[in-house]
């Protein structure tokens, strides 16, 4: 699992154990007013290198429980090429959205700005500045990288919940849509991402929308199609993806009782809120 620790700037302490303990964390909002530039330089670096980190625990776990192949170096090799391209494009493409809010906030000294800036945040304090500031549109609450690890984001999801709960917002269990990510045909294997509304809360600049976005890897080696017969053929064919959305959707309810499957497992998992006008995520 890898563990997104928050950057530690000049906070208060409670903040970073808070934030830590929590075991994940909204990626920064870029503010140079606040936000230093060597600082934004040296969280880009440690967060990028706490996903090598946490990749390379992962699959060294994935190897002892018989996940993967210990022996076969080529699989162990695109299968890891595989999730490290998912969690770094993602974790850039935040990134590149969170950049450059200065003009919208009139008190930069606001704590929940100063903690935004710093990757401390929790998801109360993010929706907060996103009901306060409509003008963001879109913020991501909360995010955590766990690839091969589908119990991890279980305390997050619940601070999620009860933050939605604590706005006077409304829980939903929204129509998952999938999308085909990155495909690795030598596998074959490939990367899908799963959206769905799962909540929502009434503001006066309008509705605010609360999203979940999970990652998962999709593998069609020897070993997955022995769990599933010919997965290799439809991951390969791009007009079958809508037969690997409904298994996908099957296999997710049963996936925590049953950790070892290899055919499909988890990458990621994050959330955002957004208005109506917002840019498409």
């Amino acid at each position: 699992m890898s563990r997104v620790q928050p950057y530690e700037g000049h906070h208060t302490q409670r903040r970073v154990e808070r934030a830590i303990v929590a075991d994940y964390a909204a990626v920064p909002l870029d503010l140079p007013l606040i936000s230093n530039p060597r600082e934004r330089v040296v969280y880009n670096r440690d967060s990028l290198e706490r996903i090598q980190r946490g990749l390379a625990r992962a699959l060294e776990n994935a190897q002892g429980q018989g996940w993967i192949d210990a022996e076969d170096e080529k699989l162990k090799q695109k299968v890891a090429h595989l999730i490290d391209l998912s969690l770094t494009q993602s974790h850039v493409t935040r990134l590149f959205l969170n950049r450059h809010f200065d003009d919208i906030f009139n008190d930069p000294k606001d704590p929940r700005v100063i903690m935004a800036s710093k990757g401390t945040a929790m998801p109360n304090d993010l929706l907060s500045l996103l009901i306060e500031y409509p003008d963001l549109y879109s913020v991501e609450l909360a995010k955590l990288s766990h690839p091969l690890d589908v119990t991890a984001p279980a305390r997050m999801d619940q601070d999620v919940t009860r933050t939605i709960i604590s706005k006077g917002g409304e829980l939903l269990n929204g129509t998952p849509k999938y999308k085909p990510k990155t495909r690795e045909l030598d596998i074959p294997g490939m990367t899908v991402l799963r959206k769905r509304r799962v909540g929502r809360i009434a503001t006066r600049a309008g509705e605010i929308t609360v999203m979940s976005r999970q990652a998962f890897l999709l593998r069609g080696d020897e070993a997955a199609r022995e769990e599933v017969p010919y997965i290799d053929r439809k991951i390969k064919n791009e007009s079958r993806f809508d037969e690997l959305e409904e298994m996908v959707e099957d296999q997710l309810p049963g996936l925590e009782d049953n950790p070892g499957v290899k055919w499909v497992q988890p990458i990621a998992t994050s959330y955002y809120a957004k208005y109506p006008a917002s840019k498409k995520q």
